[in-house]
């Protein structure tokens, strides 16, 4: 990632702009040779490191700093990829991670911080901090808008934006070519599978290829930068919390692959077959951890407990159909089937299950933020979503904020089928992304860093109103 962000900078930096990297330790160096042609730059583990025992951090009473640690919590020590190192280090870390942004946005006058989107602390810190000093963060993101993506220019993405544009928005007054494009994606919908933005057969896969996942030069050149990192860091590694210790980590994700085949063997018994002739409600799983959960839906991060108090507020003789995501299949354990299995009205549903029949067969769907929270919307059924997510601001999407009165909402499925809402809906969202693939990971092998950088430079200078 390091030297495609490195791209943007240079990219930037020919335009007359000034640019620092902040790094959150030295990981990216041992593993590329990056030149970042002299920009100051600064390396969080290692100030860490340095203030580590002092115990004078000036912190602002009105930043929820803990907030901003959730997703890392939830993806490193919940799923395990660093050991808990005690409750000291986590608020010496957390406080650290505040000063080091608080210094750099004092020491210069910067204008925007650009990354992905806000999943992790480290970007976390970025944001809340920067709202301190009037740095714009401009995270981006795949669409669900296939060969599109998105700059997330607030904390869960760009809902505020999206609301203002939908909102004013007549669809009459488009031109011709941007009707027929969002009429033409609408249509798509009449076919029998959703047109999905997700490319198949990708390392995001759980069944790729074991041979390409491992055997290749990306990995090697991982391996052996990640023993080099070891052997100079192995006595500080706690620095740099997002890294831990390397080696080890890249064998754990050996090990897991191994392991995901053995679980997706013995799961799939677990899965029912969809009966479309009984009341459902679709609740789409997630992948986890990722910022659409522990981001986006803080609060609503424990599945099973989630999935429960669904399944308790459903109208009697309804089930709550939970459609495993195909991502997520084989990441975990048989233990947590059994309990959704344990609910009397859930019924687990394969992820190799038709989503566009789970979907019109429903009663309506209930998520957090997932994708086919957006896809029922245009399908013209109900969704009650609990995250925050650019579609609920659509009429027949319900934002939800505590379970409490789910019962009394899934009981009330009135629609709003005007046609036009639809149209304007999807228009609008073509408004707030941008052409281009920004998925550098599986782009084609002509894919370069140049073109990556180009798309983001360009939508950041469209989206703000800049002269190139």
């Amino acid at each position: 990632m390091a030297s495609y962000h490195i791209a943007i900078g240079d990219s930037l930096k020919r335009k007359g702009n000034k640019v620092i990297y902040a790094f959150t330790d030295k990981m990216p160096f041992y593993i590329e040779d990056l030149n970042l042609g002299g920009a100051d730059y600064y390396i969080f583990s290692e100030e860490f490191e340095k203030k580590y025992n002092n115990d004078k951090l000036d912190l602002d009473v009105n930043i929820n700093y803990n907030k901003t640690f959730f997703s890392e919590y939830d993806r490193n020590i919940v799923y395990g990829k660093m050991k808990y190192e005690g409750n000291e280090f986590y608020q010496k870390l957390i406080s650290n991670l505040s000063v080091f942004f608080e210094e750099i946005f004092q020491k210069y006058k910067v204008d925007f911080c650009i990354y992905e989107t806000i999943s992790n602390s480290f970007a976390y810190m970025a944001y809340e901090i920067g709202l301190k000093y009037d740095v714009q963060y401009c995270g981006y993101a795949g669409s669900r808008l296939k060969n599109r993506f998105e700059l997330y220019t607030d904390e869960f993405g760009s809902i505020k934006l999206f609301e203002e544009i939908f909102v004013n928005m007549s669809y009459d007054s488009l031109d011709i070519s941007e009707k027929n494009e969002v009429e033409d994606y609408l249509t798509s919908f009449n076919s029998p599978v959703i047109p999905s933005y997700h490319p198949k057969n990708t390392v995001l896969d759980w069944n790729f290829s074991f041979y390409k996942r491992y055997f290749n030069k990306e990995k090697f050149n991982l391996f052996i930068g990640s023993f080099r990192y070891f052997i100079d860091h192995r006595n500080k590694l706690k620095f740099g919390f997002q890294t831990g210790n390397p080696v080890k980590e890249q064998l754990k994700s050996v090990i897991k692959q191994i392991r995901k085949r053995a679980i997706v063997a013995r799961s799939r018994g677990f899965f029912d077959k969809p009966n479309y002739k009984e009341s459902y409600f679709l609740y789409p799983q997630h992948f986890k951890p990722e910022a659409s959960t522990s981001v986006m839906a803080r609060n609503y991060c424990n599945d099973i407990s989630v999935i429960e108090n669904i399944a308790f507020n459903l109208p009697f003789g309804s089930y709550l159909y939970v459609k495993e995501h195909f991502v997520n299949f084989g990441r975990l354990p048989s233990s947590y089937y059994k309990k959704l299995k344990n609910i009397p009205n859930v019924k687990l549903i394969s992820c190799d299950e038709n989503t566009k029949e789970l979907i019109t067969n429903s009663k309506g769907v209930v998520t957090l933020t997932s994708t086919v929270g957006y896809e029922a919307l245009l399908l013209n059924k109900p969704v009650f979503v609990f995250g925050n997510v650019f579609y609920q601001c659509h009429p027949n999407c319900r934002k939800l904020d505590s379970f409490e009165n789910l019962f009394s909402e899934l009981n009330n499925l009135d629609l709003d089928l005007d046609e036009s809402i639809n149209k304007k809906f999807v228009a609008t969202y073509r408004k707030i992304t941008f052409p281009g693939n920004i998925y550098y990971h599986i782009a084609d092998e002509n894919y370069t860093k140049e073109d990556f950088s180009t798309l983001i430079i360009n939508a950041l200078y469209e989206r703000f109103n800049f002269k190139v």
